[in-house]
């Protein structure tokens, strides 16, 4: 990863939505989110503050920044094991590094059907000629 792609990766501060919603109530936050989700990007809770990043930036990192990024890795989960959402939470997380790792297999595969008919199309040009 360059290192461009790893700034764009990391979720951007935006201090609008921050003085917004510090200045309103709970239920602005909620028409914060779905408005940014209805764009494309996704509204995370981070150390400094809420964070804006597109979807697809997001998605785009390694699964172990992304569940990071989520608060949603392993460590973070069992460490809520008061709070019976945690169960549910551990679950996304199994269903998330599975469908994760079919999405790097299913590239793969892609990756190795498109050599093949790449070599294809080669070998029949030549024959051609």
């Amino acid at each position: 990863m360059h290192d461009e792609d790893k700034e764009e990766a990391k979720p951007k501060i935006v201090e609008d939505i921050k003085k917004e919603i510090h200045a309103k109530d709970g239920e602005n936050l909620k028409e914060v989110v779905l408005a940014e989700a209805a764009k494309g990007n996704v509204v995370l809770l981070t150390m400094e503050g809420l964070a804006r990043t597109t979807l697809k930036s997001l998605m785009s990192q390694p699964i172990d920044g992304m569940l990071y990024d989520l608060n949603r890795n392993e460590t973070v989960i069992l460490t809520f094991l008061n709070d019976p959402k945690w169960v549910n939470d551990y679950a996304a997380v199994q269903v998330i590094r599975a469908l994760a790792q079919e999405n790097e297999e299913l590239k793969e595969k892609l990756k190795t059907a498109n050599e093949v008919i790449n070599a294809d199309i080669k070998e029949r040009r030549r024959k051609v000629e």
